[in-house]
């Protein structure tokens, strides 16, 4: 006599997969939601696999049917990756980000997305510190940068105003996430087309309940930039193209929360045989090239010691870097030699070599303010909670709040620069 009961033992090789008769309900309270969701977090978003997959996955494996809240999500995840490889095919007639916010250290445009998150940067440092007036200062300056931000259609446009948006879900300043959401999605609207990938992604987490779903805001924001990685590792690995700013989109800007974790070392090879190649080393023929020398030993430079980990051989690009003189002039020459000044801060803290870190991190404080010819830029007081940080790691919480206290000083000149 058959019975109706599905087998026990495990399945023969050739053996049909069972069928069950019961149709799943794709209707789910929040409970049974909240069940699944870490698994949708796991395969989704860390496995990167495609939605019919986790649903596939969701529907054999847990019996959790479902037409799939992130149906949607996919649509705007592909927008965002057909934007960014609309960038690589077009890459030669595309500004430069970086080239132009190097021409301008002192000055930078009002439509440099790097100086707008840079500003937000500041202010939740300022909240951090207890300076919540002053910290709203300088966010009503950010606000009005947003604007003029999405006037520009540059690689780094998009991924910064995501950025900020992680930030402010990551450190739980979920009202100014709400607020920073209504005014981008409504400039959005009046200066991007319809199908824009910023303007769906917007449009997608405007609809969310940012108090009861933080982790979607992240999870959604990180699958995107995670793809993005995937773009443009195939890129590296296949371009000649001469452009420099894929790589400061990775390297460059990845100690950026939402870029953290990207997994670069998996193309190890790729990256430093496409920096050789972009290296003009013996060029000195125009400003653009000597620009983008330092710009490749910079990067070379911060690949080596935060992703690959070889110590001997940052130090020696450090030091390498270091010796590097701008035809360009001097100011541009600093601001490179601040960042090799900090990198090999980094190396003498692990080695315990408090004094020879602290000396490095002030000459990199130095180096800024001459860069940016002030004393109160983003930079220079960006630098100064780094030196404050390693003052308190070695132990020294005198000299920590001495510094903690100038930079909060320097921070109040910087804002009421930008409002007057």
């Amino acid at each position: 006599m058959s019975s109706n009961l599905p087998a026990l033992a495990p399945k023969q090789p050739g053996c049909p997969q069972l069928m069950y008769n019961k149709t799943l309900s794709k209707e789910h309270s929040q409970e049974e939601w909240e069940a699944v969701r870490q698994v949708i977090a796991v395969v989704y978003i860390e496995k990167n696999r495609t939605l019919e997959e986790t649903m596939a996955i969701l529907h054999n494996v847990f019996r959790f049917a479902t037409s799939g809240p992130y149906a949607k999500l996919e649509q705007v995840l592909y927008s965002v990756s057909n934007w960014s490889r609309s960038k690589l095919e077009f890459s030669t007639s595309i500004p430069d980000p970086m080239f132009v916010y190097l021409a301008n250290l002192d000055s930078p445009p009002s439509q440099d997305s790097r100086t707008m998150y840079r500003i937000f940067e500041l202010s939740f440092d300022l909240w951090y510190h207890g300076k919540g007036d002053l910290a709203g200062r300088a966010i009503r300056r950010g606000f009005y940068l947003l604007e003029f931000v999405l006037h520009e259609e540059h690689p780094d446009m998009l991924w910064h105003i995501l950025d900020t948006i992680y930030d402010m879900a990551w450190k739980g300043y979920l009202d100014l996430m709400g607020m920073f959401l209504k005014h981008a999605t409504a400039f959005a609207k009046q200066k991007l087309a319809d199908l824009h990938p910023l303007r769906l992604i917007l449009q997608e987490l405007t609809t969310r309940d940012s108090c009861n779903e933080r982790g979607f805001f992240c999870d959604l924001l990180r699958q995107a930039w995670l793809r993005n990685v995937d773009l443009l590792g195939k890129h590296i690995e296949t371009s000649e193209a001469h452009q420099l700013w894929p790589y400061e989109q990775l390297i460059w800007d990845g100690s950026i929360p939402l870029r953290t974790g990207s997994d670069l070392i998996k193309q190890e090879k790729a990256i430093y045989q496409a920096l050789e190649r972009m290296d003009p080393a013996q060029s000195r023929t125009s400003n653009t090239i000597d620009t983008d020398r330092l710009r490749v030993k910079a990067l070379r430079l911060e690949f080596t010691q935060t992703y690959v980990g070889d110590r001997g051989k940052a130090e020696e690009l450090a030091n390498d870097l270091l010796e590097i003189e701008s035809v360009t002039g001097p100011r541009l020459t600093d601001r490179f030699h601040a960042h090799a000044y900090k990198m090999l801060a980094r190396l003498q803290e692990e080695k315990k070599d408090w004094d020879m870190a602290e000396q490095n991190l002030q000459c990199a404080i130095s180096k800024r303010e001459s860069a940016h010819a002030s004393e109160s830029n983003l930079r220079v007081i960006a630098d100064m909670w780094v030196l404050a940080a390693h003052y308190q790691r070695a132990g020294r919480e005198p000299e920590a709040k001495n510094i903690v206290d100038r930079a909060l000083e320097r921070a109040s000149e910087c804002v009421t620069q930008m409002i007057t």
